[in-house]
């Protein structure tokens, strides 16, 4: 990714604390969409995922992250190992990790969010990794 500028910067962290969780961005949050998936997996732990191109994720974990696999058995959801919170899905691309945030673990401003659902399942292996490498953001590890 080319060295951008970003103009807003969100903080979170996972229900214990033990992760903490960086996003910056070049729009306000309150201009963009969130997407809930509607696999069962994410539907059951209420997740709401947020990823632009646009945007800079950065993961600060005092312990490693538990990797899970669901579906394609492509995406890598990272999830903390002590309260379970999953953090975001990802997956490993040339050039690094890149992913989608899970909004719930951020304040009460993403809750204003709007949200769409989405339908992953409904696609090939192919077109679901074409389609996270045009709308997921870079993931870094601290």
């Amino acid at each position: 990714m080319s060295q951008q500028s970003f103009d807003f910067k969100y903080h979170a962290h996972c229900n214990c604390g033990s992760v903490d969780l960086t996003l910056k961005l070049r729009d306000n949050i309150l201009d963009l969409t969130a997407r809930q998936c509607d696999c069962d997996f994410c539907i059951s732990r209420n997740i709401h995922y947020f990823s632009t191109p646009n945007a800079c994720l950065t993961i600060n974990a005092k312990h490693s992250l538990e990797i899970t696999q669901q579906g394609s058995m492509q995406a890598e959801f990272l999830t903390c190992t002590q309260c379970k919170t999953v953090l975001a899905a990802s997956v490993i691309v040339e050039g690094g990790r890149i992913g989608a945030v899970n909004i719930t673990c951020f304040n009460s401003e993403f809750t204003k969010m709007c949200s769409v659902v989405v339908s992953p399942k409904e696609l090939s292996k192919n077109e679901k990794r074409a389609r996270w490498e045009q709308i997921w953001m870079p993931i870094q590890f601290i």
